[in-house]
């Protein structure tokens, strides 16, 4: 699974964070494979940790979020979609906390259903 960095910016501050974040993550998904349970997981650690340096790279104002500025040149540019309101409706069908937004663990939702389709 390779990102396509849009944005080009500079990411160090933001991959030393979601290091530390994959590692506790890495540590509580240890735990529950040792106890029998990984299938509930989608992805594996090296997936999530690549999905969310694409989700950083399309995160323009550092939110922790991408809402539909952030979201529609990049989607309809690459010809996932159409127009800007196919884009809304997107955000909208995973936007659990109505938020506007797409924070991500709504993102892997995304990603999810996209593999699955």
């Amino acid at each position: 699974m390779a990102c396509i960095d849009l944005h080009k910016k500079p990411v160090e501050e933001e991959e030393k964070g979601l290091k530390e974040s994959i590692l506790l993550n890495h540590i509580e998904r240890k735990w529950i494979n040792s106890r029998g349970l990984g299938d509930v997981f989608d992805f594996t650690d090296d997936e999530i940790a690549k999905i969310k340096h694409c989700f950083l790279s399309l995160d323009d104002d550092e939110s922790g979020a991408v809402g539909i500025d952030e979201l529609e040149g990049p989607l309809i540019g690459l010809g996932f979609y159409e127009t800007r309101e196919e884009v809304i409706e997107m955000i909208e069908s995973v936007d659990d906390d109505g938020s506007g937004q797409i924070e991500f663990g709504e993102f892997l939702t995304l990603i999810r259903n996209a593999e699955n389709s």
